[in-house]
């Protein structure tokens, strides 16, 4: 599992897939898959959306970069699927976020 979060670490900001997260600890699919689900309760996909979502919420409120650059860095490329993945986690928009900080 180490060298699979390290590998997501990484490279959260490359278009990856299972079969390459898999790869960084040289083990199949379903392999990489079980282990995420007895580790860590979640599938690895779904850890690397939410890990990207924490790197943006960590952007958008430490730098003043536009926030589809900041979708881009992280690894969500451009378009709405961004802010619909934000919202669905934070409760509120990306820009909201920006200005008024983590929902309470």
């Amino acid at each position: 599992m180490r060298q699979i979060l390290a590998f997501i670490d990484d490279h959260y900001q490359e278009r990856l897939n299972l079969t390459e997260i898999a790869h960084a600890a040289h083990v199949g699919r379903s392999e990489c898959s079980r282990c995420f689900q007895k580790t860590l309760a979640t599938l690895p996909m779904r850890y690397l959306q939410e890990y990207r979502l924490e790197k943006a919420a960590k952007l958008l409120t430490t730098t003043p970069l536009p926030i589809s650059v900041i979708a881009n860095q992280v690894g969500f490329g451009a378009g709405p699927f961004f802010s619909q993945c934000f919202k669905r986690r934070t409760g509120v928009t990306p820009r909201y976020y920006r200005e008024r900080g983590p929902k309470v």
